[in-house]
């Protein structure tokens, strides 16, 4: 009976730890994905004839509710705070995921 119970155990214990997430809610996993998306920085995109100024943002999160995540993807290769025109913003753009925050 002993022999059964040491391995039933190790595997009941490392089968909860696998489940377990990064962090220990919804919030806390929102929290520290939007603070990573924050970190990005923005660019701007300079549109013809327009009297405002686009600012967007480097770095975005989603919340894929089936895996219990926040996907933080990147937009692409900009710099911060600098200006592009639409053309270059639709040549630079390329959407990838880079970061997870599991809870």
């Amino acid at each position: 009976m002993k022999r059964f119970l040491i391995p039933l155990l190790t595997v009941l214990s490392l089968s909860s730890t696998v489940e377990a997430g990064e962090f220990n809610s919804q919030w806390e996993a929102r929290k520290a994905c939007d603070a990573w998306q924050a970190k990005g920085g923005n660019y701007i995109e300079d549109i013809p004839n327009s009297k405002y100024v686009h600012e967007m943002s480097i770095r975005s999160c989603k919340h894929e509710i089936s895996t219990r995540q926040f996907i933080g993807f990147n937009h692409g290769n900009y710099k911060r705070n600098k200006k592009y025109t639409v053309k270059e913003v639709l040549k630079r753009f390329n959407l990838k995921p880079v970061k997870y925050f599991r809870y």
